[in-house]
């Protein structure tokens, strides 16, 4: 399920697989409410695939009790409108994992790059990427650039470099390109930080 965690000043929306976990941050300005304290609740993931199909264009109300969602993209009146459209769903009992202390607060290399230049390197180095989807991704150039590196035993190699500004030690590591291009494809900005602390912990965009 996804996370609806509201906090009155602001509202999070948390996921994760597993091996992935993506947190969104929706502050007061772009929100209004009649909740006087905060609260957390579990929507179902196949809900928020239906909420994200049909109730594509302006703006969403949300009724929630202890037990139910209801999504409207009308004017949330009980008048029934041809262009009210409507999901209701169950909520998932329990409580959501305890997710914050996975993610990083610190980080031995700070990258700073252009989401421009990463979607590029991550497309053009995954045609050449192994059964299992690996990248390798490498600092060189004296930190000046981000190295992306696949191999392919039938296609052969390939090799795309990346400007970057970089702050902390030297990092070698490899991601599922997949997953990394479904990061990437969240973003709207023109930069973006990117977080590393070797191979074996988490990275974070």
């Amino acid at each position: 399920g996804i996370l609806f965690d509201f906090q009155v000043t602001h509202l999070k929306l948390v996921g994760t697989d597993s091996f992935r976990l993506a947190e969104k941050t929706i502050n007061e300005t772009n929100f209004s409410s009649t909740f006087q304290r905060g609260f957390k609740v579990i929507i179902p993931f196949k809900t928020m695939q239906e909420v994200l199909r049909t109730l594509v264009k302006g703006e969403v109300s949300i009724f929630i009790d202890p037990n139910q969602i209801l999504f409207s993209a009308g004017d949330g009146s009980s008048s029934g409108g041809k262009d009210d459209l409507q999901i209701i769903s169950r909520l998932i009992d329990g409580n959501y994992p305890d997710y914050d202390p996975i993610i990083p607060k610190t980080f031995e290399t700070e990258i700073t790059v252009e989401r421009e230049h990463l979607v590029n390197a991550v497309k053009l180095v995954s045609t050449f990427s192994g059964i299992v989807n690996d990248i390798r991704v490498k600092l060189g150039d004296g930190n000046k650039v981000l190295e992306f590196y696949s191999v392919s035993q039938s296609l052969g190699e390939n090799k795309y470099l990346v400007p970057v500004k970089v702050k902390g030690k030297y990092c070698e590591v490899s991601f599922n390109w997949r997953y990394l291009m479904d990061g990437l494809k969240n973003f709207n900005s023109q930069d973006l930080f990117f977080g590393i602390n070797g191979n074996s912990r988490a990275a974070l965009l």
